[in-house]
């Protein structure tokens, strides 16, 4: 496979001349999961074959040839109990190297439920979790994450946002609703008194420090925001201004987050996008958004003088945001798209430390565009230890299988 840009920094020892596609039949887009110690790559995802849709995690050596000790050639296709139909959200990695996937069980008797597996190392289901390997969650009711049944795509902004705490405790992000659940995957009451906590957003990213301290963001009404909650699930009053544990994303626009970084002192970045012409259809007047902040929530004054990046790159017909990696002083990577809906190619950006572009990357602009056919978009990006970048693209065609690339750094 040879990209329309030759200029591409694409790392030819990965994969197939740098491109690894050999996933599950019918396969749609697959978010990067997690990176091993090993250099492994976990990635989640499902399949939709005849009108039937199954969860797909896929596993990729460093050198992104498919993990043959990992279950079947690196793939598992299934659902999570019974002949329904099922589709895999959202994905995590245990330090043992279990893996955990999140995603929804779809049953013409039962309707839709969510469900939990967890799969050992070599791939095989842990029977052991659960009643033989599936948690279901409990039914809550009034609740806008309750998914219908399964269609043949399910967007990068339909993901789940799924991570383990310190001791091992199962934090959900599934539309507003935040729920944590004990290592058995039960309610943890001990948060927020019933296990779960309806949040005033959509929520798109989460993360959670070693201490459990939780940190959520996402986008309401066309304001982007961050959430700060303690361990038992009330706002972190010293976070942010206003004492609620909120900060806004300053925009006279609409303002979507679709990404947050934490890092390991508390202080995190953020990726999205600025509408600054929210009537067009074809959305023309999205800008390209990313933050800085300190742990207390307020601007880091060190990145863009504590402002927002909102541009368009000088690029024409709008561009988007959906993911970031990487740390500030090797170069922020944040990915997504350029050009109007349903005509968009895939976009990759690296900013420096103080919100510049890091011209070093892409022939001295700092981002690279790269283009197979119309209505495509990065959706996940990794930056590995060696500062290559792992990218996961996704489609609106949805005869387009699961791709993902590997940049040099």
């Amino acid at each position: 496979m040879t990209p329309l840009n030759a200029a591409l920094p694409i790392d030819t020892t990965f994969g197939n001349r740098g491109y690894a596609e050999s996933f599950a039949a019918g396969s749609q887009a697959l978010n990067i999961a997690g990176l091993r110690p090993d250099g492994k790559i976990l990635l989640v995802g499902q399949t939709f074959v005849e009108g039937k849709a199954s969860f797909h995690l896929a596993q990729l050596l460093a050198d992104g040839t498919n993990d043959t000790g990992f279950n079947e050639n690196g793939l598992i296709v299934g659902t999570f109990t019974g002949s329904g139909q099922a589709s895999g959200t959202g994905a995590c990695l245990y330090k043992d190297g279990k893996a955990l996937l999140f995603g929804y069980q779809y049953d013409e008797d039962q309707g839709t439920r969510f469900a939990l597996a967890r799969f050992f190392a070599d791939g095989q289901r842990d029977r052991d979790f659960g009643l033989d390997g599936t948690v279901y969650v409990p039914f809550l009711p009034q609740s806008e994450s309750q998914l219908p049944k399964p269609e043949a795509s399910i967007k990068s902004q339909s993901r789940t946002r799924l991570v383990l705490t310190a001791d091992e405790k199962m934090l959900v992000g599934q539309s507003n609703r935040l729920f944590r659940l004990d290592q058995k995957g039960d309610f943890d009451t001990a948060f927020n008194n019933k296990g779960w906590l309806d949040l005033a957003m959509g929520i798109a990213s989460i993360s959670v420090a070693e201490d459990g301290v939780i940190t959520v963001a996402g986008s309401r009404a066309g304001e982007g925001k961050i959430v700060r909650l303690n361990v038992d699930g009330t706002p972190h009053k010293d976070f942010g201004d206003d004492g609620t544990g909120t900060v806004y994303i300053p925009s006279d626009y609409p303002a979507s987050v679709r990404s947050l970084m934490l890092r390991a002192d508390g202080s995190f970045f953020v990726a999205g996008q600025v509408d600054t012409s929210p009537d067009d259809v074809w959305g023309k007047g999205r800008k390209a958004m990313m933050a800085a902040y300190n742990p207390n929530g307020r601007p880091n004054l060190a990145f863009n003088q504590g402002k927002p990046v909102v541009t368009d790159l000088g690029l024409t017909d709008g561009c988007t945001l959906f993911d970031l990696s990487g740390e500030p002083e090797d170069g922020l990577v944040v990915v997504g798209s350029t050009g109007q809906i349903t005509r968009e190619q895939m976009l990759a950006c690296r900013y420096l430390a103080t919100g510049e572009l890091d011209t070093t990357f892409g022939d001295g602009k700092g981002y690279v565009t790269h283009s197979m056919g119309p209505g495509m978009q990065w959706i996940s990006v990794a930056v590995q230890p060696d500062k290559r970048i792992l990218l996961s693209r996704d489609s609106d065609n949805v005869n387009v299988g699961a791709l993902v690339v590997r940049y040099l750094g």
